[in-house]
């Protein structure tokens, strides 16, 4: 009997011992065929890690590149100045506006998602396949930017864009062709075209260079004045605007202003534009303001043409200088020097275009303007844009606080005025309330 129990406990232990090891082999097993399938998922989902920008979730600049052959068009989009946001508020930041951006653009009805490239820090590309409105859709996408903006801490941050077109092979040389011209133009949206961006490019730099060459040759750089005016109604100062005169008729300088700069005729366009703004206004005891850039503080002849013109002024408190926000960022510390020396001279500082783009509050800290003119794309847009409210509000507390006066810019119609009013900016200036006049009345 004892033989019989003995048996069958050895057969138990057996048994046991037998399907132990069988599960841990079959464990072993199933654990190297998991091994093998997670390294083959890995080695199946490298090449999709490999083609997708780790920022934006859009394909990169390698898939990008390996789609562009079959491609028929290509819009390529520029975020422009795009290092300043990075330098200014912060690289986090940036790379918050490049993930919206790229969410904004690859929702819009009329562009394949799939079809949207990050192919560089600030560059996207969208690639056709078949024939498309590529000028509705590049509409279309620079009205989103317009509403488009970061709000963060308190400021909006906003941004602009330069888009190149082309279906012209090699697409994205050709591209980039039409970006760099657009640039240089100041547009928007540029189709290439051979013709557009070389005969026509020489003529009109032709035209424009013999038209600011004859301007200043015969004196016909001429101050246009536009007045601007208190929450009364009364005309406190003028502003003075650049105008070239060709015969009957007034250019303005968005029509020649980039070609003197490129040409380094500017200079000679500047200097004549002090002379003869200071000359006008010496005897009409009126406050007034000129804009002067970075290129004019940094010339020494258009230097000392605005500094012996301040030295030789009756009533220096009535000079108004301008510059703008762009500037300021751009080039603070130089910027801030140039801005010491000009209060010793007992003129006036205005922050032009504030807001434009950046609104940088500890610009303004460090400045201390005199006034700050809110830029037209932010006034304009308050009707239907709380942020640009908000942004106004802020701007008009900082002067409260720091006795500076507020302009908003381009106020051209009544509805617009009445609603500056309830927001207690302090001076008003746009063609609601006057026209760019040669004389000052």
């Amino acid at each position: 009997m004892n033989n019989l129990l003995f048996s069958i406990l050895l057969l138990i232990i057996g048994i046991v011992i037998g399907y132990s090891i069988s599960y841990f082999l079959s464990k072993k097993k199933e654990e190297e065929i998991c091994e093998k399938e997670n390294n083959l998922v890995e080695l199946i989902e490298e090449p999709e890690k490999d083609i997708i920008d780790n920022l934006t979730s859009l394909p990169n600049r390698k898939e990008f590149l390996k789609n562009l052959e079959e491609a028929t068009a290509i819009i390529l989009i520029d975020i422009d100045d795009f290092f300043i946001i990075n330098s200014v508020y912060s690289k986090e930041i940036g790379d918050e506006i490049l993930k919206k951006f790229a969410n904004r653009i690859t929702s819009l009805e009329q562009i394949n998602p799939n079809e949207v490239y990050r192919i560089g820090g600030d560059e996207f590309a969208i690639l056709f396949y078949e024939d498309v409105d590529l000028k509705q859709i590049a509409d279309t996408i620079i009205k989103m930017v317009n509403r488009f903006y970061l709000l963060k801490e308190g400021l909006s941050i906003q941004i602009t864009i330069t888009i190149g077109i082309s279906t012209k092979k090699p697409l994205l040389e050709t591209a980039y062709s039409a970006l760099k011209y657009a640039k240089r133009r100041k547009e928007n949206i540029t189709f290439y075209s051979e013709k557009l961006i070389v005969d026509n490019n020489y003529q009109y730099f032709v035209t424009i260079i013999n038209r600011i060459k004859e301007a200043v040759k015969y004196n016909n750089v001429v101050p246009f004045f536009q007045c601007i005016k208190d929450r009364d109604g009364n005309r406190v100062s003028y502003e003075a605007l650049m105008r070239i005169k060709e015969g009957n008729k007034y250019i303005t300088p968005d029509a020649f202003l980039k070609v003197a700069k490129d040409t380094k005729l500017y200079a000679n366009l500047s200097k004549k534009m002090i002379e003869n703004s200071f000359k006008i206004m010496e005897d009409k005891k009126v406050p007034f303001s000129i804009n002067i850039l970075y290129e004019d503080l940094t010339n020494l002849l258009v230097r000392e043409t605005l500094f012996e013109k301040i030295d030789n002024f009756p009533i220096k408190q009535n000079i108004i200088i301008e510059i703008s926000e762009d500037d300021i960022i751009k080039h603070t510390k130089e910027i801030q020097y140039f801005i010491e020396v000009l209060r010793k001279k007992g003129v006036k500082i205005a922050i032009d275009n504030f807001a434009a783009q950046y609104g940088n509050f500890k610009i303004l800290d460090s400045i201390k303007p005199d006034f700050i003119k809110i830029d037209g794309s932010i006034i304009s847009s308050v009707f239907n844009d709380f942020n640009s409210e908000f942004v106004i509000k802020s701007i008009v507390k900082f002067c409260k606080n720091n006795n500076c006066k507020s302009i908003a810019e381009y106020v051209f119609h009544v509805e617009l005025y009445k609603e500056l009013l309830k927001l207690d900016i302090d001076e008003f200036q746009g063609f609601y309330f006057c026209e760019p006049e040669k004389e000052i009345k």
